[in-house]
């Protein structure tokens, strides 16, 4: 069986010959039909392919969000494990406990900085940080009215869809 590419080229072979010749006959149009309804075939076959791939994207997409779920239901859990290990180890003055797998140790952490209000904090703490970013909405508008903008431009796609 043919590739699309190779249908979509003598289609337009056949479309070429046609502008060329000097008088359509049946047999040109003959032939421009079966190779068009070759082209809609393999284009259906396409179509179906893609559904098929847009299917198995969704079951993926489905399968993320349970793991996703799953995940985060376990680190919950981790996390409420270790808060009640490490309340039950300082309650009772446990420092470290030693096995064959895994050692626990409470360990004291680095002297931690909370702001918890900047409009007291001294000028020479604060560092300003500006962000630029085009407003794309304004300057496509201002493209669209005929602004000219070196390094922007306009361009339409077209976009295959299949329902």
């Amino acid at each position: 069986m043919l590739k699309l590419y190779e249908i979509a080229d003598e289609y337009k072979g056949l479309l070429s010959q046609m502008y060329d010749a000097e008088e359509l006959t049946e047999e040109h149009l003959k032939e421009l039909r079966l190779s068009e309804e070759a082209l809609e075939k393999k284009a259906l076959a396409c179509g179906a392919f893609i559904k098929n791939l847009e299917a198995e994207e969704a079951a993926i997409e489905d399968a993320i969000a349970k793991l996703t779920a799953r995940k985060h239901k376990l680190a919950l859990k981790k996390e409420s494990m270790y808060h009640y290990l490490k309340y039950h180890m300082t309650n009772c003055g446990i420092k470290k406990i030693s096995s064959p797998y895994f050692n626990l140790n409470l360990r004291d952490n680095p002297v931690s900085l909370i702001v918890e209000d900047t409009s007291h904090v001294p000028d020479e703490f604060i560092v300003r940080k500006e962000v630029k970013s085009v407003d794309k909405v304004k300057l496509k508008r201002a493209l669209i009215e005929g602004l000219v903008v070196q390094g922007c431009e306009l361009k339409a796609y077209q976009r295959l869809e299949i329902k």
